[in-house]
């Protein structure tokens, strides 16, 4: 079985402590090294905060943990997962998993890829004390570890 997040997270994928202001900015963070390696486009991020935007919070899946995503198509060039933790935490107006400290940016091509990240995300998530390391984490390979 193919493990999405260790094939494709990557140290050059990886923010740490990063400065955002709210939610927009936070995505746009966490997809910059999607956009700059050519994984994704600028329209891509455009649909994610579209969608955040019109059905609300829902990429909120667990307290202080973002996954963004949109569907499939033509603005995602390769399979690809980006992380991003805050400095200081944002909103993203979900009443019981605000606020967000960590935010992953995941783009497929077919539409199964981003379920696939999803359920490698939910194995490492479920456990408090990972989703504590990673909110922790002094460095990338902090982080890397944890997906090994």
């Amino acid at each position: 079985m193919v493990n999405f997040i260790r094939d494709l997270l990557n140290e050059n994928n990886i923010i740490l402590k990063a400065k955002a202001f709210n939610k927009e900015e936070a995505v746009r963070l966490a997809a910059e090294p999607l956009l700059k390696d050519g994984s994704i486009t600028d329209e891509y991020v455009k649909d994610i905060l579209e969608k955040i935007n019109d059905l609300g919070p829902y990429m909120a899946i667990m307290p202080g943990v973002v996954i963004a995503h949109s569907r499939p198509g033509d603005y995602v060039f390769k399979e690809c997962i980006s992380m991003l933790t805050l400095e200081n935490p944002v909103e993203f107006g979900h009443e019981d998993n605000d606020p967000i400290e960590i935010i992953f940016v995941i783009g497929a091509k077919e539409n199964t890829g981003h379920l696939d990240a999803l359920q490698d995300l939910a194995r490492v998530l479920i456990n408090e004390d990972s989703v504590n390391k990673i909110k922790n984490a002094q460095n990338k390979k902090e982080i890397m570890e944890l997906f090994m």
